[in-house]
């Protein structure tokens, strides 16, 4: 390798570079591999080299090339960069390692549960959303961040999170038809997930709908484009003759007979609460129900049936009581008489203490509660043993052992997409897990673990932000407790419903998925699964 081929003006060289790479990608890839290290270049050619060299050896297939961008991506990461160039980095990461899973793929078709690469990639994608970067890029790049984040989720079984990031790639630009079109892809792939042929259809139009409008739109690149337009044939030919070409209108349900629940049931549908996958659709007033079921559970014994359906009722009541106390905690700023004639000490740093915080602090011990929860639902519903039950949790209920080192025989390669996109929610819970959660508009994995267990253990103190300038987080002096400011406990706590809510509903998919493939006789090949991603992605990431 050589220190510098790119000659006296690198910027120059460069833009030729972008130019070359549709018609001559392996001659971009050969100059860029050249470059043993970026000590000599500033910040912005250097993660111009990267990019580029990601993209040439992502189209050239060229694994040691990919592997040496991320080489030299390390190396920029160790610089004091701002955070925008660290939000460029993190996203020419997340493509990176896209690319080497595809490559690494020894059958593309193969439906793997671990994968280092898919898990950098989501890694990467969700750092490069951190809230202080994107503020510092152009919106194509956030909104293809997005994008490619809810590639990633929906990839592996999590389409309720996947759509979240494509709706905040629309938000951004309304017209981004990539997004569009995997919003699309997503709701197809929901539909064909679901067990209730109502909501299906609805899906499937939804579907179309967004498929319609990516392909009408300008600047897909056209094995993007076929992609999208044989999906939505695949989508037209189940359908009547004019069908689709109606437009969709959902029928409008009464929210209730007060003013309050009014207002309670509009929070949960523009929150995307609804235990109702038509609420991954909008906030249409149809999804304002808790319909969402286990259904009938097959088994030798009838108890088998009477406790899995029991304990998904249980849980969906926790789930729909924690959901009320956070709307209550967050919104009715009326004294408690509870709270009266109750002396408290001032400690002078702006503390909170009201029967309406207690509220949503018992909505996010109620939510959080609700993983191992689900494990244990996990471990009856498959007659696991190999891990006892006073040691079970989220995180561990899939493995051999506590070790997690291995995968259960029940689980591994099992074709089950709503099951895996389970156990791949489980990756964010985990103890040594340092990956964003959700869409990385939050303060991450460990911070969101920390706060529930001083909340659940030890001394969580809530503050009012009163203060402003450089020194205000030093007023927070207590050193036994966890301090946070009141607004972030509750954007935690919403975190953690929302979290609540994605896990129920794969719940939910996947017992159905099971109870179908048991009651049918198939084989997993026989059963509907979602259409997977194309290869198409490779040529829209740059």
């Amino acid at each position: 390798m050589t220190d510098n081929p790119l000659g006296d003006n690198p910027n120059e060289t460069l833009l030729e570079l972008n130019e070359q790479i549709v018609t001559d990608p392996d001659g971009v890839y050969k100059k860029l591999f050249s470059i043993n290290s970026i000590d000599d270049f500033a910040d912005a050619p250097a993660l111009n080299i990267i990019g580029l060299l990601v993209d040439a050896s992502g189209d050239t297939g060229k694994k040691d090339g990919i592997n040496h961008a991320i080489d030299l991506a390390e190396e920029l990461l160790d610089r004091d960069l701002p955070p925008g160039h660290r939000s460029r980095i993190h996203y020419d990461l997340g493509n990176a390692f896209s690319h080497l899973r595809r490559l690494n793929a020894v059958d593309s078709g193969s439906w793997w549960w671990e994968n280092d690469d898919l898990e950098q990639e989501i890694y990467h994608f969700r750092m490069a959303l951190d809230p202080d970067g994107i503020a510092e890029i152009r919106d194509i790049e956030a909104c293809k961040t997005y994008t490619n984040l809810g590639n990633a989720l929906s990839e592996v079984g999590r389409v309720v999170e996947a759509i979240r990031c494509w709706n905040h790639a629309l938000e951004i630009d309304p017209a981004f038809a990539q997004a569009k079109g995997q919003k699309g892809i997503g709701f197809h792939s929901y539909a064909r997930a679901h067990y209730d042929n109502g909501h299906t259809a609805t899906f499937l139009r939804a579907a179309y709908e967004q498929l319609d409008e990516a392909v009408a739109a300008d600047g897909l690149f056209p094995p993007m484009k076929e992609y999208f337009e044989g999906v939505q044939q695949h989508i037209a030919d189940q359908f009547k003759p004019g069908v689709l070409d109606e437009e969709m209108e959902f029928e409008e349900y009464s929210l209730g007979d007060s003013d309050e629940e009014k207002k309670y049931r509009q929070w949960c549908l523009e929150q995307t609460l609804f235990l109702n996958p038509l609420n991954d659709l909008g906030a249409n007033s149809i999804a304002a129900q808790d319909i969402l079921h286990l259904g009938s559970v097959s088994g030798e014994e009838s108890s088998k049936i009477v406790s899995c359906v029991g304990f998904y009722n249980q849980m969906k009541q926790e789930y729909v009581s924690a959901r009320y106390l956070l709307y209550e905690g967050l919104y009715n700023d009326e004294p408690h008489f509870s709270d009266k004639d109750v002396r408290l000490e001032n400690t002078l740093d702006y503390p909170v203490y009201s029967f309406n915080a207690e509220k949503v602090r018992i909505a996010m011990r109620m939510a959080y509660s609700l993983f191992d929860k689900i494990a244990s639902f996990i471990q009856y519903y498959f007659d696991l043993s190999h891990i006892p039950s006073h040691k079970l949790n989220f995180g561990n209920v899939w493995y051999k052992s506590q070790g997690r080192n291995k995968l259960a025989p029940a689980f591994d390669g099992h074709e089950n997409w709503a099951l895996r996109g389970l156990f791949w929610l489980s990756k964010d819970l985990e103890f040594f897990s340092e990956m964003y959660v959700e869409s990385s508009m939050d303060p991450g994995a460990k911070e969101l673990r920390d706060t529930r267990n001083e909340l659940e253990h030890g001394y969580l103190k809530l503050h009012e932000p009163m203060w402003v300038g450089p020194d205000a987080e030093s007023r927070l002096r207590d050193d036994l407790a966890i301090s946070l400011y009141r607004s972030d406990f509750e954007e935690l706590s919403l975190k953690s419903l929302r979290k609540a809510r994605s896990a129920l509903i794969y719940l939910s998919l996947a017992i159905q998925w099971e109870e179908q493939a048991k009651n049918e006789n198939l084989d997993d090949d026989e059963i509907l699964a979602p259409v997977r991603l194309g290869h198409w992605e490779d040529e829209w990431k740059r």
